[in-house]
């Protein structure tokens, strides 16, 4: 493909032998897709931080009757910790 200068030089030679076109090089499309890319970046990162927020909300509620359980029988608070920990790796 052509540089610019090379483009004008070719429409420097043609305009001196009498042609009074000049050269169309097509440089293919060179539309302005990064605004639009970094829109849909954000509005992804905002729906996994409420998906991630989500998650986390369920694990909780999920986890409360298993912790008030242990409380109520006594276990210690790092008991609790210990044993939610765990349940996670699982």
């Amino acid at each position: 493909m052509p540089t610019r200068a090379e483009q004008k030089q070719a429409d420097d030679i043609a305009a001196a032998a009498g042609v009074q076109q000049s050269f169309y090089v097509e440089r293919g499309y060179q539309g302005q897709t990064w605004i639009g890319l970094l829109a849909l970046a954000a509005v992804a990162g905002v729906v996994m931080l409420g998906a991630a927020a989500v998650a986390t909300g369920l694990a909780i509620t999920d986890a409360q009757n298993d912790l008030e359980t242990l409380a109520a029988a006594g276990a210690a608070g790092m008991t609790r910790s210990r044993i939610m920990l765990r349940q996670r790796r699982d």
